[in-house]
């Protein structure tokens, strides 16, 4: 009986995911959304479940809902790297929204403090520093990540680095451009 029990609650989950991902297909976000919603109820870590969630938020435009979302979810998370795939979500929502430079700098250096290699947080937030005209901030975050290079002792990066940073330098403190 409790084997048969595991059984139907597995079938039952597995139809109910299948049931929010068809509803999604045919463009029925809220739907698609709200089953999501009662299927993280029972599997918060999933992230088969989580994610498309944050999908149908998106779709929807429900900032508090998605933000919701992905706060709950980032706390039950353990792995940083799947912390970090929960909360690029925020930092796409409102990249580029007026006046919400901020906040999405906030959750891109929450995700770099985690995750420094993160591909599309280093990138968004370069591309934020440089939009929005934060040379300075952008300074700081590239010679901590110089400092981070030379002690892993990576050449590469080092080297890499060191250019962007300098090409940076030198159009506000051409001084210490040379150093």
């Amino acid at each position: 009986k409790a084997a048969d029990a595991s059984l139907d609650e597995e079938l039952s989950f597995d139809l109910r995911l299948s049931a929010a991902g068809l509803a999604a297909e045919e463009g029925q976000h809220e739907a698609a959304l709200e089953a999501y919603e009662a299927l993280l109820e029972t599997a918060p870590t999933k992230r088969d479940v989580w994610e498309p969630a944050f999908v149908q938020a998106t779709a929807i435009g429900d900032e508090e809902r998605l933000f919701g979302l992905v706060d709950k979810t980032v706390s039950v998370l353990e792995e940083p790297d799947q912390r970090n795939a929960a909360r690029i979500y925020k930092a796409r929502f409102i990249v580029n929204i007026m006046g919400r430079e901020p906040e999405t700098a906030m959750v891109l250096r929450a995700i770099l403090a985690e995750e420094s290699e993160h591909e599309e947080a280093n990138s968004m937030l370069n591309e934020l520093y440089e939009r929005i005209g934060y040379d300075e901030d952008r300074a700081r975050e590239l010679g901590e990540k110089l400092d981070e290079a030379r002690d892993n002792q990576d050449a590469t990066m080092v080297r890499d680095i060191s250019l962007e940073l300098g090409r940076l330098l030198a159009t506000i403190r051409r001084e210490d451009a040379m150093d």
